[in-house]
């Protein structure tokens, strides 16, 4: 529907959106129209052939109009929410089929998701895990400690975000978090986490995460 420069995206939103609401919804069994108004809009459709024949035309008061509204809402409302409730539960019952649960050692060697947003980049290249962890130990059933090496303080993270590293990121090429590249580190440098909003890369282009905050200089004496 829309054309290839994607300008003209707004002169079919509002058909498209009416469509949408116009169409029974599979869990709940009804319109969004009808949830929202108690009843279907009038389509130009219906202005032309006139209103259906079960449908009352005679003027009523505000009072009426309320009453009648609230009994067909009452018993709509209770039906949908027997309906999402048997959609959570098929729901779930499709998820679990498919998850595997994850379990990791201490001194296992993991990826940690930590996905960021950086200017001129695209988030389809960019390397959403981080350089590989040691895990400490397990808090929990599904969280875990983890620490990039010796100098970093640990830090807590779900299960989810962790993956299994199963190879040398030196070996590989990477510029990992090995002790042997921080020796040259001096004792007064402290690291915190690197906020989301800033682009933290050192000169080779490998993300340094958590980022190094040095003391100055006038200060280090």
């Amino acid at each position: 529907m829309v054309s290839s420069n994607q300008r003209d995206w707004n002169e079919h939103l509002p058909y498209s959106v009416a469509a949408y609401r116009a169409a029974v919804h599979e869990t709940t069994g009804y319109t969004p129209n009808y949830l929202f108004f108690g009843r279907e809009n009038r389509a130009p459709l219906d202005l032309v052939a006139g209103s259906a024949p079960n449908e009352c035309s005679q003027p009523v008061s505000p009072d009426d109009y309320v009453s009648q509204l609230m009994q067909p809402l009452e018993t709509t409302y209770g039906l949908v929410r027997s309906r999402l409730r048997q959609g959570a539960k098929r729901q779930k019952h499709a998820y679990d089929m498919r998850v595997r649960e994850a379990k990791f050692k201490p001194g296992e060697r993991v990826w940690y998701y930590y996905p960021r947003r950086r200017q001129g980049l695209s988030p389809k290249w960019q390397r959403n895990y981080t350089d590989p962890f040691t895990v400490v130990k397990q808090i929990g059933p599904v969280t875990y400690l983890i620490q990039r090496n010796r100098r970093t303080p640990p830090i807590t993270v779900h299960v989810d975000k962790l993956k299994a590293c199963f190879t040398d990121p030196v070996a590989a090429g990477d510029n990992g978090d090995t002790d042997s590249e921080n020796s040259n580190t001096q004792d007064n440098t402290t690291l915190d986490l690197a906020p989301r909003d800033q682009d933290n890369t050192d000169p080779g282009g490998s993300p340094c995460w958590p980022r190094r905050r040095q003391i100055p200089a006038r200060y280090r004496d």
